[in-house]
């Protein structure tokens, strides 16, 4: 996201835990813009993101980590973050890993949002304040 001068900021991003179920599976996940991440020959997402915040930067220095993680997605894993594109919704997400992977739906539901979560918890993925769901109203 930009700013008003042209600045790139972080969206501000929804609490899932906060939200009623339904409103959950209206959401639209997106990819977080200063994450770098590919498709590998085998359809495997890699993904690299700077590490951030003062603990991450100061453990980083003591530790001498790296200064990005990576991280290796399996099949799954890959599947749910080509969907996290602000198109689809996270119940689509749902329905796509019960069709492709024979889960039933509260499986489904549960797996996909315990790992959107984590992908929010480690800023990989942004869920925009405020998105338009079909009864005319605002999820915020």
């Amino acid at each position: 996201m930009k700013d008003e001068r042209g600045n790139t900021t972080r969206a501000k991003s929804i609490s899932v835990r906060t939200l009623k179920h339904s409103q959950v599976l209206r959401l639209k996940p997106v990819r977080d813009e200063s994450v770098t991440w590919e498709v590998s020959e085998d359809g495997l997402v890699r993904i690299e993101s700077k590490r951030t915040g003062l603990i991450a930067k100061l453990l980083g220095t003591l530790f001498r980590l790296q200064a990005k993680k990576r991280i290796q997605l399996d099949e799954l894993g890959s599947l749910v973050w080509l969907m996290c594109d602000g198109k689809h919704t996270i119940g689509e997400m749902a329905q796509e890993l019960m069709n492709r992977y024979k889960l039933d739906k509260r499986e489904a539901e549960v797996s996909l949002i315990t790992f959107i979560q984590q992908l929010i918890k480690r800023r990989l993925i942004t869920v925009p304040l405020a998105q338009p769901v079909d009864d005319g109203t605002a999820v915020k």
